[in-house]
């Protein structure tokens, strides 16, 4: 009888584990759902030929995390970042 009990317990652990898990899951892509969105916000932001100069570097320096280094050797060259 204890066995019995004691596995009913270790199965209703598992279940409330694996119902956490599916609650995370559906966080993770509802945000997932949002950056997209955000992206082609931004995308939409960068593309566009009449583009505020100002809000696309402000945009670029968020999507960057770090510094991109570009420097004249012969012609313009990205070395990359720091």
């Amino acid at each position: 009888m204890e066995e019995t009990q004691t596995k009913r317990k270790e199965a209703e652990a598992r279940l409330d584990v694996l119902a956490q898990d599916q609650v995370d899951a559906a966080t993770f892509q509802a945000q997932v759902a949002a950056l997209r969105e955000r992206w082609q916000d931004w995308q939409g932001a960068l593309e566009d030929p009449d583009r505020d100069i100002a809000l696309s570097r402000q945009l670029i320096k968020k999507l960057l995390t770090s510094p991109v280094i570009v420097k004249p050797e012969g012609d313009w060259e990205c070395c990359g970042t720091r």
